[in-house]
């Protein structure tokens, strides 16, 4: 018997059966507040009531099951989201890191308000939807950049002929 219950305990340290060492949690939240821009033209009319994308950080296993008592097929029939890709969430091991990613479209969803997320494997959380203060981004070239290389690229194809050469070399100059 005791060498069955150290076996349950290393088994159990390993994380390859269920405890509190493997247990969920939630490692970070990104929001992306919904804007109306007004340089912008839209279809039809915009909608004052502005939601946000919303990414979960979840660190361990857990599997997505309620916002705020309501699943997300509950809340995409109520027009609530827009979108949601939690029915493509694996659960991942201990210490492994997946998103959990939803796009509010009702106010309820946006800036300022907050909900209960459960899910199996992660302790009841309350999530504020707060404007972030820093924002990752990559820095993408200019169009006159990218331009000017295209431009470069094709002057240096069109002057592999001799004879082309010699007549972009008078265009040039």
């Amino acid at each position: 018997m005791k060498t069955l219950h150290s076996l349950l305990s290393f088994l159990t340290v390993l994380g390859l059966i269920g405890s509190e060492l493997s247990a969920a949690e939630l490692a970070g939240v990104s929001i992306i507040p919904h804007t109306v821009e007004s340089s912008m033209r839209y279809r039809r009319p915009h909608d004052p009531d502005l939601g946000a994308r919303v990414q979960l950080f979840v660190k361990g296993p857990a599997t997505a099951a309620r916002f705020t008592d309501r699943t997300p097929a509950d809340l995409l029939a109520a027009n609530e989201w827009a979108w949601q890709d939690l029915g493509m969430a694996v659960p991942a091991h201990a210490g492994a890191l997946t998103v959990w990613t939803f796009n509010g479209r009702s106010a309820r969803w946006g800036v300022d308000h907050s909900f209960n997320l459960e899910a199996k494997g992660l302790a009841k959380t309350r999530v504020s939807i707060a404007r972030s203060e820093l924002y990752l981004a990559t820095r993408l070239p200019s169009i006159r950049a990218v331009l000017k290389r295209r431009r470069q690229r094709a002057l240096a194809v069109e002057a592999s002929h001799p004879s082309e050469r010699e007549a972009l070399a008078l265009i040039k100059s």
